[in-house]
């Protein structure tokens, strides 16, 4: 079962809360509106994370297995 790791650039986020939407097991917002990772993880096979990464409109978060490093998405 994988396991990902989540990061979120900050600089590259707009606020649009997709991710928060999607994943709010994983996402918040900070007190500046930008998204960040609610724990760094891993998060147990979870593919709304995966999902989350692959909807945000400026690709301003990366998914990679936690136990390969291997980049999952976008």
């Amino acid at each position: 079962m994988p396991r990902y790791d989540a990061e979120v650039d900050s600089r590259v986020c707009t606020g649009a809360r997709l991710c928060t939407a999607i994943a709010p097991m994983a996402f918040t917002f900070d007190e500046a509106m930008f998204a960040s990772v609610v724990r760094g993880g891993p998060f147990a096979d979870d593919e709304a994370v995966v999902h989350a990464a692959q909807t945000c409109p400026v690709e301003a978060i990366t998914v990679t297995d936690a136990d390969t490093g291997e980049h999952v998405a976008p």
